[in-house]
Parts: C-alpha cells; sequence; structure tokens
C-alpha cells in the first residue's frame, strides 16, 4: 500500500511507484483504489472540564502525514500522565 499527495492534475504513478519496483520491471501496474482526503487542522477550546481531559484528535485533530496524529496523542498521554503523577 502506497499513498501520495498529488497536485491538481498530476498524475505521475509509475515515478512514485519506481522506488519500490525492480529496476528491471516494465510491466503495466493497476491503481485498485484511490481516494481523497479532506484535511483540517483544528484545536479544541477547551482541553479539561473538572477531571476530564481530552489527549490526541478529541484535542487537536491534525493531518495524518507520516502517522503525526498517533504521535501527538501519545505525546498528549505522556505530558498528562507525569504531571498526574505529581500531584
Amino acid at each position: 500500500r502506497w499513498e501520495f499527495r498529488l497536485r491538481d492534475g498530476q498524475e505521475p504513478v509509475r515515478e512514485l511507484i519506481a522506488p519500490w519496483l525492480p529496476q528491471s520491471y516494465d510491466g503495466d501496474f493497476e491503481v485498485v483504489r484511490e481516494t481523497q482526503y479532506t484535511f483540517r487542522a483544528r484545536v479544541a477550546d477547551r482541553w479539561r472540564s473538572g477531571r476530564v481531559f481530552l489527549l490526541g484528535d478529541a484535542a487537536h485533530l491534525t493531518p495524518p502525514f507520516i502517522g503525526q496524529g498517533l504521535c501527538a496523542g501519545l505525546r498528549d498521554a505522556y505530558n498528562l500522565t507525569w504531571k498526574l503523577a505529581r500531584v
């Protein structure tokens, strides 16, 4: 599975996939599925209400490039847990 970000009208699929194909490969391939995503970056107005905290995508939605959504959520959890441990 590969994901590529293309600009409008850009379709250089063979060039993008070439690094993962054997150099001797000169055959055809088929794009089985394609989809378009709409990315938005959003931040919650409040991250806490009493004893309830928001973390990760619930607190700050980010585009999912290179797994940054998951990484941000893990950083949030680590950041909150060491602070709660000191209470």
